[in-house]
């Protein structure tokens, strides 16, 4: 049997022992590089942390354009409601007294300008006249006023808006335009009995064929209304019986009869537009009429109704107590 040199033998125990300490190296500083982080990170790893970095700039993009938008919003409200108060207001402008106050005419503020009954909010403003010339104001100096402020103004255009639902022409028609060749006129025939509010009552066209409301006026609940602006004569005749067995019939009796104008777009303009008065006597035979009549600018919104001192005393006849107006120009 042959037997390898010592020598030999020798040599191969070396290098078997460099090559075990050689793989033994290399795995722990594998480790190192990628179990403690002294090295590059791991493909998964990689890439998460990119997707959490990405979500993080498209969270604050997203956060950043929202406040953007919020701003945007906030101002063109602003800018809005400041640059058009003649309208939200009813053509007043407000008068800010160092940041401290709101006054605005107290007719601004009210929803029935004719009738001159007002909101219980009004109570809670301070009413003054600074100047006889003007009209009253109403202001707001604390948090509980300003809160009845902006109550009344809400209100103010909850009545416009509701004007101007009636103002929408019924079946599709169409408005006449300023300028417009079309006649714009009204005519209406009396009717027995006083409506809501000690209205007059008049026959629509739908009641009596003598009566017409055509295009740039509308008729509802014995009012007319305005749609289309301009210069109209206004016109209003009453028919009063005689007396017949009045106890009293030595005392002359004064009948009136109004014709009312209501305006929001401009409340001091409301108010009785046109007026008539007569003296009834004993005589059994007194059977006069009473008519008046008048050109006044009108503005689209503006409501137009009678009413009358005496209603029994008025002729229920057609053809001598009857309402109306026609459009002249601008």
């Amino acid at each position: 049997m042959k037997t390898r040199p010592s020598s030999e033998s020798s040599m191969d125990s070396a290098s078997s022992g460099d090559s075990s300490g050689d793989s033994t190296y290399a795995v722990r500083v594998e480790e190192q590089l990628l179990v403690k982080g002294g090295g590059f990170p791991l493909p998964r790893q990689t890439q998460a942390l990119g997707r959490r970095r990405r979500l993080f700039v498209v969270a604050v993009i997203s956060l950043v354009l929202s406040v953007i938008s919020l701003l945007a919003v906030l101002l063109i409200t602003a800018f809005v409601f400041f640059n058009n108060s003649d309208i939200i207001l009813g053509g007043q402008q407000t008068q800010v007294a160092a940041g401290e106050e709101v006054c605005l005419p107290c007719v601004q503020l009210n929803s029935d300008p004719v009738s001159g009954k007002g909101s219980s909010l009004l109570d809670l403003l301070d009413v003054r006249k600074d100047d006889e010339s003007k009209p009253t104001i109403c202001c707001a100096r604390t948090n509980v006023q300003f809160a009845a402020l902006f109550k009344l103004i809400i209100q103010r255009q909850q009545m416009i808006q509701k004007l101007t639902d009636i103002l929408e022409p019924a079946g599709g028609h169409k408005i006449a335009k300023t300028g417009s060749s079309s006649a714009v006129s009204a005519h209406l025939l009396i009717q027995a009995g006083t409506g809501q509010g000690g209205l007059q009552q008049w026959k629509g066209p739908d009641a009596s064929g003598l009566s017409h409301v055509r295009t740039g006026l509308t008729f509802h609940d014995n009012t007319i209304y305005v749609v289309t602006s301009g210069m109209y004569y206004v016109y209003c005749q009453m028919l009063y019986n005689n007396r017949g067995d009045d106890n009293n019939e030595d005392v002359p009796q004064v009948v009136s009869s109004y014709v009312y104008r209501e305006s929001l777009i401009d409340p001091v303009m409301s108010g009785i537009m046109l007026k008539t008065r007569h003296t009834r006597y004993s005589q059994q035979t007194d059977r006069h009429t009473s008519y008046v009549g008048g050109l006044v600018a009108l503005h689209k919104g503006d409501k137009l109704y009678v009413k009358v001192s005496e209603p029994s005393a008025v002729s229920n006849d057609e053809k001598g107590s009857f309402f109306g107006l026609f459009r002249v120009g601008e």
